[in-house]
């Protein structure tokens, strides 16, 4: 699966909090929405969505926003 994913946390520097993570799958165009994923099982639920990703693009992962 190949997506483009999207973090929004609750802070730029050293966040503590991850809010909500949005994925799109580039192949059928479906969403992936993940949200509070500090918190199990949806931490769980993200984890085991990532291991089936083959190509990850992240908009502004390196720059974080």
């Amino acid at each position: 699966m190949r997506i483009v994913l999207d973090i929004e946390c609750n802070g730029l520097h050293n966040p503590t909090r991850i809010w909500v993570i949005v994925c799109k799958d580039l192949d059928d165009g479906s969403y992936h929405i993940f949200r509070d994923v500090t918190k199990s099982p949806e931490k769980e639920r993200f984890n085991e969505f990532y291991k089936h990703c083959s190509v990850i693009i992240g908009h502004n992962l390196i720059g974080y926003d």
